[in-house]
C-alpha cells in the first residue's frame, strides 16, 4: 500500500503580522489546493525548510497585507512561500499558473537567517552597554 505523509508549512495574518506555522489548517487541507508545484523534498531539504521557518518565527514580524504589491513593506502567505523557497536555495522554480498575489514579492532571505537574529541581538547589547561604534546605527 502506498501512503503519503504531508507536512504543511505556510504563513498568514495574525493581528496584522505575517506569522508562519506548521500544519496550519489551510495548509494541510489538500482538497482546497488549486495547484501544487513539484519540488525536491529530500530529508535534508525538509529539515532545512523547518529550520528556516523557525528562524523566521524568531525574527521581527512583518506587516501582512492581502495584496502586498499595493502597500510598501508588507507581505502575504505567497510572499512567505516564495521567500522561504529562495532561502532554501531552490533554483529555477516554475512560476505558478494561477494568480498568486505576493509571490513576486518574496520575504527577504535575511528573515530566515539565524545570523540576522544573532546580529540584531549583538547590536542591541552593544547599544545598551555603550560598546556601539560612534555614528553607527542599529538596522533591522
Amino acid at each position: 500500500m502506498n501512503t503519503r505523509e504531508h507536512l504543511g508549512q505556510g504563513a498568514g495574518s495574525t493581528f496584522g503580522n505575517l506569522t508562519s506555522g506548521i500544519n496550519r489548517t489551510k495548509d494541510v487541507n489538500l482538497e482546497i489546493k488549486e495547484e501544487m508545484l513539484p519540488i525536491d523534498m529530500s530529508d535534508d531539504k525538509i529539515t532545512l525548510l523547518l529550520e528556516l521557518e523557525q528562524n523566521f518565527k524568531d525574527n521581527r514580524k512583518l506587516d501582512y497585507e492581502l495584496f502586498p504589491e499595493v502597500t510598501l513593506n508588507s507581505y502575504n502567505s505567497n510572499s512567505f512561500v516564495s521567500g522561504i523557497l529562495g532561502a532554501a536555495d531552490y533554483k529555477d522554480l516554475p512560476t505558478p499558473d494561477n494568480i498568486v498575489p505576493g509571490y513576486s514579492r518574496p520575504v527577504s532571505g535575511g528573515y530566515f537567517s539565524e545570523k540576522k537574529v544573532q546580529s540584531l541581538l549583538k547590536s542591541f547589547i552593544d547599544f545598551f552597554t555603550g560598546k556601539q561604534k560612534e555614528g553607527s546605527e542599529i538596522s533591522c
